[in-house]
């Protein structure tokens, strides 16, 4: 299914290059992830448009 996997006999240790898994930061990024945890959270909903206020009659269930 994989057209580059090859089957090997035992395990390989992969030693990462020194900056393969690094992301490189913006100004805003490293503004962000000094917010603490609760500020994070509520500007990545305010991302997201939700609406909370909204009720449809159609996501509505009843445990009788």
């Amino acid at each position: 299914m994989a057209p580059f996997f090859t089957e090997i006999d035992e395990n390989i240790e992969y030693v990462e290059k020194e900056e393969e898994f690094e992301e490189e930061l913006t100004n805003e990024d490293i503004q962000f992830k000094s917010l603490p945890e609760d500020e994070r959270k509520k500007r990545k909903l305010a991302l997201n448009n939700l609406d909370f206020e909204t009720i449809s009659s159609t996501h509505l269930c009843s445990y009788a």
